[in-house]
């Protein structure tokens, strides 16, 4: 279940993407501050889109970051995309911030969604 501490913190969520990834900044639960689309040429798009997202970490200092469980219900995540998600949680974790993932299958069910639309 989401935990009750994001409803109170800055958090950034990232989803990563085959072309980059999507970003969204909360504050206090569900009050949205900031989104948007980053797209990362397709050279090093790892390494590329590391780097915009410590970008948004630096400029946001989010107290959270949140990301996809890859292994849970409802993932069905590419090789690159897990270790990008991966070296995203190592990077907020060596600066101080506090990461916490969640499956599909729980983003639906906090937010009662069911389509791809919804979930947008």
């Amino acid at each position: 279940m989401i935990n009750e501490q994001l409803c109170t913190e800055l958090v950034l969520a990232v989803f990563p993407s085959t072309g980059g990834f999507g970003y969204a900044v909360f504050e206090g639960g569900r009050s949205l501050v900031d989104w948007g689309v980053k797209t990362v040429c397709p050279i090093q798009k790892n390494l590329k889109s590391l780097q915009a997202i410590r970008e948004l970490i630096a400029f946001y200092g989010p107290d959270m970051v949140v990301l996809e469980d890859y292994d849970g219900e409802g993932s069905r995540r590419a090789k690159r995309i897990r270790t990008l998600i991966n070296l995203i949680a190592a990077h907020a974790a060596g600066e101080g911030v506090a990461t916490a993932s969640f499956s599909r299958a729980e983003v639906r069910a906090c937010f009662g969604l069911t389509t791809k639309q919804e979930i947008a």
